[in-house]
């Protein structure tokens, strides 16, 4: 049986109260969407213009409704594209200066 310490520590870790470690939940639990966030936003760098990451969500948004006829249910937080912006730039070094940002909750 659990001791209420171990509950604790495993409700911190499936929800954790930080918007960066929220948003890495978010994103290991939908590996699909993800994967498409990570499409866009790199077919985006391509034209090596800048542009936000608010964009690609709504593309991920419209491929889901429209292009896969609905087939994923899914929230994709817009509390969440701070996040993203510093994951894809730490894993894509070449979108390094591509998306437009500003100090965040995720930054601390």
């Amino acid at each position: 049986m659990e001791t209420l310490f171990e509950i604790v520590d495993r409700q911190k870790l499936l929800r954790p109260r930080d918007y960066y470690g929220r948003f890495l939940v978010w994103k290991n639990a939908n590996p699909e969407i993800w994967r498409q966030v990570e499409k866009y936003a790199l077919e985006m760098a391509e034209a090596r213009q800048r542009f936000g990451i608010k964009a690609v969500f709504e593309r991920v948004r419209w491929w889901c409704a429209i292009e896969t006829n609905g087939k994923y249910e899914f929230r994709l937080n817009n509390n969440y594209t701070a996040c993203a912006v510093r994951y894809l730039e730490r894993v894509y070094p070449e979108l390094r200066g591509l998306f437009e940002k500003r100090k965040a909750q995720c930054d601390e």
